[in-house]
């Protein structure tokens, strides 16, 4: 299904929520580096926390791209019938 609208606005919410999680964690990154590999490297910190909020925004992304795409396939389909 090539249908951008829920995966767009299911990336929209996942990265805000990410985002306010990491200022409310207070991470911090030095210098724009490699992604995932920062806080092995000592650019992002604190580490943990950094793939902590990570993980949070990966999994709430999944699940918002899933639940929003079943509801634009009722959606959809409740169109098609009518």
């Amino acid at each position: 299904m090539n249908d951008p609208v829920p995966v767009i606005g299911a990336q929209l919410i996942a990265a805000g929520i990410t985002g306010m999680l990491g200022a409310i964690f207070h991470i911090t990154r030095i210098a724009p580096g490699a992604g995932i590999i920062d806080p092995i490297i000592g650019i992002a910190k604190p580490p943990f926390i950094f793939y902590f909020v990570l993980i949070i925004g990966i999994a709430l992304n999944t699940v918002l791209v899933i639940l929003f795409k079943q509801a634009f396939k009722k959606r959809r389909e409740k169109r098609l019938k009518a």
